[in-house]
């Protein structure tokens, strides 16, 4: 079935098609972050029932996925997106999505596409029912720009240019720093050399399949992207 829904871009890879673990078949892909009380995610939850209901008339399998996902279970912990819901979507890498802005004219730049950013997204359902794996997914046929932030802001933790060149705006100097309130510490005892600093421990959660830290870092995923995707637990 053919759908179109407007929500917030996350981890947007439309120009470059990425393997999420080592050996898979590379993909262009988006996730789309919709709240739980937004009219599209009803449509969607029909849309995928009807799917079910054609390719499995005498029941879906219990171990079937679904590209529409809680986001509590794909983010355990992130109080931030206990309200929403997440459509995942990808296309192979022989059939490259079309992105273009409001306008409809295409985007070339891939510096140009955000994550945080609203955007309508053309979707396509389909299933699929093979020995290892069942369920109900997207396929990912375009995205229209809308140059809006949704609500989280930036979602790769870049900071904006406002943020970064505010204070020299117009050619203007910085502010001097404020003197600190607190005088410095005393100099250290060197004849006691300090502790070396606590080597930061981490903890693979169970929304990462089994997947481990090292094959996550060997698709592209960083520490920080786990993080904020709830796979990974920095201690």
């Amino acid at each position: 079935m053919q759908l179109k829904i407007k929500g917030i871009m996350s981890y947007p890879h439309l120009f470059t098609p990425r393997s999420v673990q080592p050996g898979d078949d590379p993909k262009y892909s988006v996730t789309i972050l919709l709240r739980k009380d937004d009219p599209q995610v009803a449509q969607i939850q029909a849309i995928i029932a009807q799917e079910k209901a054609n390719a499995w008339p005498t029941g879906f399998p219990p171990n079937g996925k679904v590209f529409l996902r809680d986001c509590t279970e794909t983010q355990p912990g992130n109080a931030a997106v206990a309200n929403w819901v997440e459509v995942r979507c990808g296309a192979p890498a022989d059939n490259k999505p079309a992105v273009v802005d409001a306008n409809i004219q295409p985007v070339m730049d891939p510096g140009a596409v955000v994550a945080g950013e609203i955007a309508w997204v053309s979707l396509n359902t389909f299933t699929y029912n093979m020995a290892v794996s069942k369920g109900v997914g997207a396929g990912l046929n375009g995205v229209m720009l809308t140059k809006e932030l949704g609500e989280f802001g930036c979602l790769d933790n870049r900071p904006t240019a406002e943020q970064m060149f505010a204070d020299v705006a117009g050619g203007h100097a910085p502010a001097p720093a404020a003197a600190p309130s607190t005088p410095p510490p005393p100099a250290p005892n060197f004849m006691t050399p300090p502790p070396p600093p606590a080597v930061p421990q981490f903890t693979m959660t169970a929304a990462a399949n089994g997947v481990t830290r090292e094959a996550y870092h060997a698709a592209g995923w960083t520490d920080d992207m786990l993080i904020a995707n709830g796979l990974l637990i920095k201690q």
